[in-house]
């Protein structure tokens, strides 16, 4: 086993590495450093020290986008609930299409309790049963669930169509 020395070491350091890390640092001019994002002049570098500033302006954007959410409704419905936290709103258009009838209070979908609105929320839309339209309605609960109600007879329906938003929080 071979001693590595402090002379050896040194001379490592005077030969290898030192050469190297001045050669770089004779390359790149301390001064232009720019720590701040404001710097438009060519030829000036971001300083690290602003990383943490973007990222944390990177988050805020990120907590402000709104998300769509592309529910299962079943075979041949279709339909989004967007919600946008940065206005504390939630839109929702489906249609919802059935070989058999939806029933009276057909419960749809539950969404996060985060999203829910503080009180009961109605969205109006069109149904339709045996080629005749009528009203019908979603109700978005407190809870987070959206549920249809219908208004022709027994309340069923064979087709709907709804869009709205609601705020919440």
């Amino acid at each position: 086993m071979k001693v590595v020395t402090t002379n050896k070491l040194n001379r490592f350091w005077k030969k290898g590495i030192k050469p190297v890390i001045d050669s770089i640092a004779d390359k790149f001019d301390k001064a232009k450093l720019a720590n701040n994002c404001l710097t438009t002049e060519e030829g000036f570098a971001l300083d690290a020290r602003q990383g943490t500033a973007l990222q944390g302006e990177i988050n805020e954007i990120n907590s402000n986008l709104g998300f769509v959410l592309l529910p299962n409704f079943g075979n041949q419905h279709s339909g989004c609930i967007v919600c946008n936290p940065a206005a504390k709103t939630v839109s929702i258009t489906l249609g919802l299409y059935s070989g058999t009838s939806f029933a009276n209070k057909t419960l749809i979908y539950n969404i996060s309790t985060q999203y829910a609105p503080k009180n009961k929320k109605f969205l109006y839309g069109v149904a339709q049963k045996d080629h005749q339209l009528f009203s019908a309605q979603l109700v978005i609960d407190t809870d987070g669930s959206i549920t249809y109600y219908g208004g022709f007879g027994d309340g069923s329906c064979d087709m709907m169509i709804f869009t709205g938003s609601y705020c919440y929080g």
